[in-house]
């Protein structure tokens, strides 16, 4: 246990002393139900494994707009006090596309008998292309070619506190920072800080309040966040608002068919300028759990 502590130390010193620079990665609105897509230290918090599939098409309507496609796999190893993660991200973005390989491990620490800190580390790549002739003209150097297939690795640290009633997690899913045409262009990865917190607020055995918000800092960009209000009715509806500042408002509701799987949805109406060439954005989950060692009925998806 100390040598995994040193480790995820000194991953956490070179965090702070790297310089930032950088382009903002994807976000989705049910993130609280994938946080360690985030946040390394969330892997295997969960009693049951699950394999999630989340397609966000963002700004329906106008061309080049944002879409992204995930597998997201998380899987709790209780024998070992730790859990462990593999997340597949596609994203493109006009002419450009990436394909994004990621694993999380991360070691559960008992501080409390219900209070635990997972403290956890994300390691990858991403493949980027870009077809940059659609953007050139015949005087601009940077964009005279194509980018196919660069391949940039990354690592990522976080710190994750939870019970069985809330969670605060802060992260920096990508540490190292990337440029991928040459020194005067702006393409590249940046480094994401995110802070996350959730709380659960039982209101009878039928109804429950879960609040919970995202704040995210990138540098050369808005610092931004998102604040939650969800609902769970009866153990198997969700359903809530979701602010994001300065970009939209979103409506999010997810059902669980059975013990193994939930089907969600979320839309969210752009207030920013793009709304007038916009219809809005979509985003489809489709979750499967599992587990042998748990009873069949029991929840586990409050976050």
């Amino acid at each position: 246990m100390k040598a995994i502590i040193k480790v995820y130390l000194a991953a956490v010193m070179v965090l702070f002393s790297l310089s930032l620079f950088a382009q903002q990665d994807p976000i989705f609105t049910h993130y609280m139900f994938n946080l360690s897509n985030i946040n390394p230290g969330a892997a295997g918090h969960n009693d049951l494994a699950s394999v999630m599939n989340v397609n966000r098409y963002q700004w329906v309507g106008m061309d080049g707009a944002p879409r992204t496609h995930s597998l997201i796999a998380d899987v709790p190893i209780p024998k070992f006090n730790c859990g462990a993660g593999l997340t597949y991200l596609f994203d493109k973005i006009g002419p450009e596309s990436t394909n994004n390989i990621y694993v999380d491990y991360a070691y559960h620490l008992k501080v409390t008998e219900n209070l635990r800190l997972g403290l956890g580390l994300k390691a990858g790549f991403r493949v980027y292309s870009a077809n940059l002739n659609d953007l050139s003209s015949e005087n601009d150097p940077q964009f005279a070619s194509n980018i196919n297939g660069k391949i940039t690795p990354n690592f990522g640290v976080g710190g994750f506190l939870y019970s069985n009633t809330y969670y605060v997690g802060l992260s920096s899913p990508k540490v190292l920072n990337h440029r991928y045409v040459n020194s005067t262009a702006s393409g590249g990865e940046k480094r994401h800080y995110f802070l996350v917190a959730g709380y659960v607020v039982f209101i009878n055995k039928n109804l429950l309040f879960k609040p919970s918000m995202m704040a995210k800092y990138v540098e050369s960009a808005p610092f931004s966040f998102d604040i939650n209000a969800n609902f769970l009715l009866r153990n198997t509806i969700w359903f809530g608002m979701m602010f994001r500042s300065g970009d939209a408002i979103g409506f999010l509701t997810q059902v669980q068919i059975n013990n193994k799987w939930h089907l969600g949805y979320t839309y969210d109406y752009t207030f920013s300028k793009l709304r007038t060439a916009s219809k809005g954005t979509h985003e489809i989950l489709l979750k499967f759990e599992f587990s042998t060692n748990v009873k069949e009925g029991r929840s586990h998806w409050l976050f």
